[in-house]
């Protein structure tokens, strides 16, 4: 569904540079599918065009201790 909402987008003129999820975990499947727990656990950040990032440098949180 993302993506064609971008494509929609992109019919209208604008450009998706950045992407934004929140995610959440799901249970095992129960017989009738995965159920769903509800709960965020993350945000998934995706930069749909690297070249527009001037400067990207490895981190490690490692570092910080």
């Amino acid at each position: 569904m993302t993506e064609l909402f971008i494509a929609f987008l992109k019919k209208k003129g604008y450009r998706v540079k950045y992407v934004k999820k929140h995610t959440e975990t799901l249970l095992p499947p129960n017989g009738y599918g995965y159920q769903r727990l509800g709960l965020p656990n993350g945000t998934e950040f995706t930069i749909r065009h690297p070249d527009d990032v001037a400067n990207i440098q490895k981190y490690s949180f490692k570092e910080e201790a």
